[in-house]
């Protein structure tokens, strides 16, 4: 370091310390102005470099001001509304009819409870068991509203895949089928060709539903009624089944305790979120009868399309 004084100037002299004692003056007036200005902001700056490198460990801290407030931490308990997910839901088990079984949706595994499509067998027969799998597999895709994007994957490997887009809980449905081998990109188009939308009621947190109605594909005559909730309300709704042969058959209320006990056992108290799916078919005639003469807005409307 080079100190260069003045010609005219000794070191020792007034000039000089009145020139030291300018700049001691100036350095402490930036002080004094800077620190109190600039402290919080480096503090801010600190608790923001803190805040990033804990989301690293799937801790968000939503006010920056709770870090400081908070000081040192040892451990954090938090509830289940605490916790952080990353918004990916999936099936991990279901539940037929009145089979009196939960299967398990390892579809990685080739063993008989692995797919859905090849060897789980709901009816007796062969023809039984497809026409039960294809109710199961309409009633998810009529009452959805995901959308079928394509992923062009990996540049090179070239392989594309389909992919669900929408609400975490439908795409789960539809990840469902496709996890199970099923073309569910066929499904859709079958289902915008043949079974247009009529009617659709969202999901209401009161009465813990969504129902969609649907041209019927095979009868032009009448539309599908889908409905999907809580299994308390939706199975509580029904008055009947299938066996395992196809055929109809009175669903009492023995059955549907029967069904809820082994859910609320067998899905619900592991942690998992039970969804039930039903539906029923009602005439296009009668369909027309009450949108005509039933007010939309009204609670009616909907316990019409939700009744028995």
């Amino acid at each position: 370091m080079h100190v260069t004084f003045s010609p005219d100037k000794k070191l020792f002299s007034n000039a000089t310390l009145m020139d030291v004692s300018r700049i001691g003056i100036l350095a402490i007036c930036i002080l004094i102005v800077a620190i109190p200005e600039g402290l919080p902001l480096a503090i801010s700056i600190a608790m923001a470099f803190s805040i990033s490198a804990m989301k690293k460990d799937n801790v968000l801290i939503k006010n920056i001001q709770s870090v400081q407030v908070c000081a040192l931490l040892h451990e954090i308990c938090v509830g289940k509304t605490g916790t952080l997910t990353v918004g990916k839901m999936h099936v991990a088990s279901f539940q037929f009819l009145k089979q009196g079984m939960i299967h398990v949706n390892n579809y990685l595994d080739a063993g008989e409870q692995a797919y859905f499509n090849r060897d789980m067998k709901i009816g007796r027969t062969a023809d039984a068991n497809r026409r039960l799998k294809n109710l199961i597999k309409e009633a998810i895709v009529a009452n959805t509203d995901v959308r079928i994007e394509v992923d062009e994957g990996d540049e090179r490997t070239l392989q594309a895949s389909y992919l669900a887009n929408g609400q975490a809980l439908e795409c789960a449905m539809v990840d469902f089928l496709m996890e199970n081998q099923e073309d569910v990109y066929n499904s859709f188009i079958q289902r915008n060709k043949l079974q247009q939308k009529i009617i659709q009621l969202p999901f209401d947190q009161v009465l813990k539903r969504k129902t969609v109605i649907r041209e019927d594909a095979t009868n032009d005559k009448m539309c599908r009624i889908y409905v999907k909730g809580a299994p308390e309300v939706v199975i509580q709704s029904c008055t009947a089944t299938f066996d395992e042969n196809h055929e109809q058959v009175p669903l009492s209320s023995a059955d549907q305790q029967q069904i809820l006990n082994m859910i609320g056992q067998g899905i619900a108290a592991k942690g998992q979120k039970p969804l039930t799916y039903a539906f029923k078919l009602i005439d296009k005639q009668e369909l027309c009868e009450i949108l005509e003469n039933v007010n939309e807005d009204s609670d009616e409307y909907r316990q019409i399309f939700e009744s028995q």
